[in-house]
């Protein structure tokens, strides 16, 4: 995948413009300290199988390298230039079949919430999302990208 915006909102989740991707993930030095990024929409998801356990990744990025997470994370694409922004949906879709190789059914948003933090690794970068948890049953076996992510186990 090129380059591609994000969704830039306030934090009731208004749309106030786009932003690149990796801009919006920057710590900046400000008068009263260092800002964290830009207040961006983001997903995580949690992908359940036949047991209702989710699948968890560590995953492989430039950010938070080897942190174990959901199933998966990403952003809403825009690519530079369009009009149109996937919705948190399709996303969710695409970053399973991506990152896990795997189709699933019934995406539901199962909870919204302002999160931010600073990459422990490398404090120029952060999260500062309006957050999608998201959660849908997958329905084929495990095909991790391992460009994308280390390990994958259930819980």
């Amino acid at each position: 995948m090129g380059r591609y915006e994000v969704r830039l909102v306030t934090e009731l989740g208004k749309t106030v413009g786009y932003g690149d991707r990796w801009w919006s993930h920057r710590v900046t030095k400000g008068r009263e300290g260092p800002t964290l990024g830009q207040k961006h929409v983001g997903i995580t998801m949690a992908c359940v199988d036949d047991g209702r356990r989710i699948l968890v990744a560590r995953r492989r990025h430039r950010i938070f390298d080897k942190v174990w997470t959901l199933s998966g994370d990403t952003h809403p694409y825009r690519t530079q230039g369009s009009l149109e922004t996937e919705s948190i949906f399709r996303a969710a879709r695409r970053c399973a079949m991506d990152d896990l190789g795997v189709r699933t059914r019934g995406w539901t948003r199962r909870l919204t919430v302002s999160h931010s933090a600073r990459d422990p690794r490398d404090p120029r970068f952060c999260e500062n999302e309006l957050l999608h948890v998201m959660v849908a049953k997958y329905v084929d076996p495990l095909h991790m990208n391992p460009k994308n992510a280390y390990d994958a186990a259930t819980l």
